[in-house]
Protein backbone atom coordinates (compact mmCIF):
# COMPACT_ATOMS: atom_id res chain seq x y z
CA UNK A 1 0.00 0.00 0.00
CA UNK A 2 1.00 3.77 -1.00
CA UNK A 3 2.03 5.29 2.75
CA UNK A 4 1.16 8.92 1.26
CA UNK A 5 -2.80 6.91 0.43
CA UNK A 6 -3.38 5.48 3.50
CA UNK A 7 -2.13 8.29 5.31
CA UNK A 8 -4.61 10.49 3.54
CA UNK A 9 -7.31 8.09 4.16
CA UNK A 10 -6.34 8.29 7.84
CA UNK A 11 -6.51 11.69 8.08
CA UNK A 12 -10.70 11.97 6.14
CA UNK A 13 -10.96 8.73 8.95
CA UNK A 14 -9.68 11.30 11.84
CA UNK A 15 -11.84 13.83 10.46
CA UNK A 16 -15.11 12.02 9.60
CA UNK A 17 -14.92 11.06 12.60
CA UNK A 18 -15.63 14.61 14.33
CA UNK A 19 -18.73 15.00 12.84
CA UNK A 20 -20.06 10.97 13.62
CA UNK A 21 -22.90 10.51 16.55
CA UNK A 22 -20.66 9.56 20.10
CA UNK A 23 -19.77 5.77 19.79
CA UNK A 24 -19.75 5.85 16.28
CA UNK A 25 -16.56 5.84 15.06
CA UNK A 26 -14.16 4.33 11.90
CA UNK A 27 -11.40 2.88 12.61
CA UNK A 28 -7.96 2.45 11.24
CA UNK A 29 -6.60 -0.69 9.72
CA UNK A 30 -6.47 -2.27 6.14
CA UNK A 31 -9.79 -4.25 6.01
CA UNK A 32 -11.16 -2.11 8.52
CA UNK A 33 -15.33 -1.56 7.32
CA UNK A 34 -16.40 2.15 6.16
CA UNK A 35 -19.64 2.03 3.71
CA UNK A 36 -21.54 -0.93 3.01
CA UNK A 37 -22.91 -3.38 4.88
CA UNK A 38 -20.41 -4.02 7.29
CA UNK A 39 -19.67 0.23 7.69
CA UNK A 40 -21.15 3.01 9.81
CA UNK A 41 -21.30 5.64 7.43
CA UNK A 42 -24.39 6.43 5.80
CA UNK A 43 -24.74 8.18 2.07
CA UNK A 44 -24.53 11.69 4.01
CA UNK A 45 -21.36 10.77 5.71
CA UNK A 46 -19.69 8.97 2.90
CA UNK A 47 -20.28 12.24 0.67
CA UNK A 48 -18.70 14.39 3.60
CA UNK A 49 -15.85 11.50 3.26
CA UNK A 50 -15.09 11.69 0.21
CA UNK A 51 -14.87 15.10 -0.08
CA UNK A 52 -12.64 15.39 2.62
CA UNK A 53 -10.34 12.98 1.04
CA UNK A 54 -10.36 14.82 -1.97
CA UNK A 55 -8.96 17.93 -0.37
CA UNK A 56 -6.69 15.74 1.52
CA UNK A 57 -5.13 13.68 -1.78
CA UNK A 58 -4.41 17.02 -3.35
CA UNK A 59 -2.55 18.82 -0.20
CA UNK A 60 -0.75 15.49 -0.07
CA UNK A 61 -0.53 14.18 -3.33
CA UNK A 62 -0.63 17.11 -5.34
CA UNK A 63 -3.29 16.26 -7.78
CA UNK A 64 -6.70 16.43 -8.24
CA UNK A 65 -8.44 13.40 -8.41
CA UNK A 66 -12.07 13.27 -8.06
CA UNK A 67 -13.70 9.92 -6.80
CA UNK A 68 -17.23 10.70 -6.65
CA UNK A 69 -20.04 8.85 -9.14
CA UNK A 70 -23.52 8.29 -8.49
CA UNK A 71 -23.01 4.44 -8.54
CA UNK A 72 -20.33 4.67 -5.51
CA UNK A 73 -23.22 5.74 -3.21
CA UNK A 74 -25.19 2.28 -3.48
CA UNK A 75 -23.78 0.15 -0.84
CA UNK A 76 -23.17 -2.79 -3.09
CA UNK A 77 -21.35 -1.09 -5.43
CA UNK A 78 -18.78 1.17 -3.59
CA UNK A 79 -15.34 1.25 -3.93
CA UNK A 80 -15.47 2.52 -0.01
CA UNK A 81 -16.27 -0.62 1.57
CA UNK A 82 -13.04 -0.44 3.73
CA UNK A 83 -9.61 1.04 4.26
CA UNK A 84 -8.11 -1.08 1.57
CA UNK A 85 -10.89 -0.93 -1.29
CA UNK A 86 -10.88 3.20 -0.93
CA UNK A 87 -6.94 2.89 -1.29
CA UNK A 88 -6.81 0.85 -4.34
CA UNK A 89 -9.53 2.68 -5.72
CA UNK A 90 -7.60 6.34 -5.14
CA UNK A 91 -4.39 4.52 -6.20
CA UNK A 92 -5.84 3.21 -9.64
CA UNK A 93 -7.44 6.60 -10.57
CA UNK A 94 -4.08 8.19 -9.78
CA UNK A 95 -2.65 5.71 -12.28
CA UNK A 96 -5.07 6.09 -14.78
CA UNK A 97 -4.60 10.32 -13.85
CA UNK A 98 -0.56 9.74 -14.40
Amino acid sequence: MNDDILSAIYDAIDSINDTLAIGIRLEKFENAPIYGPQGDLDSLALVNFIVALEQIVQERLRTSVSLTHDDYLSPDKTPFATVKSTHDYIAAKISIKG
